[in-house]
């Protein structure tokens, strides 16, 4: 018998995602730039300047504190960046043209309508507290 880790046998129980070392990456390198970039941050996604100084900090952080394990660094900028700038886990469904409505129900349940119809698809939050926080 396969146990779903994400299903819980007693319902009055919460079940949360568990947390991944990247999502932990992503964490760590956005506390970072608050603390330490905040006037970056404090700006317009549009601004293309900060945005640009924001990537070369993140990619420089990542290259020197976090270049032991087998990342893909360019993922973790881009994943960074989306959380910072972007809709978060939203934006790659934001800039797929063939999506047309997104809703987000609750942290663990997300539909995109493509083609006329409604998909859920496997992304989700983190947990309930990013999901408010988003």
């Amino acid at each position: 018998m396969l146990i779903d880790p994400y299903k819980s046998i007693n319902k009055n129980v919460k079940v949360e995602k568990m947390i991944t070392r990247t999502d932990k990456i992503v964490n760590e390198v956005i506390e970072f730039l608050i603390e330490n970039y905040s006037e970056i941050l404090g700006t317009s996604a549009f601004d293309t300047k900060n945005r640009i100084s924001a990537e070369k900090i993140i990619r420089e952080k990542l290259i020197k504190d976090y270049n032991y394990g087998n990342y893909d660094t360019e993922e973790l900028v881009k994943n960074i960046l989306d959380r910072i700038f972007g809709y978060h886990i939203l934006q790659k469904y934001i800039e797929d043209t063939s999506v047309s409505d997104i809703r987000a129900i609750k942290w663990n349940s997300i539909y995109i309508m493509r083609d006329g119809k409604w998909i859920k698809v496997e992304d989700s939050f983190s947990n309930e507290a990013e999901f408010y926080n988003f």
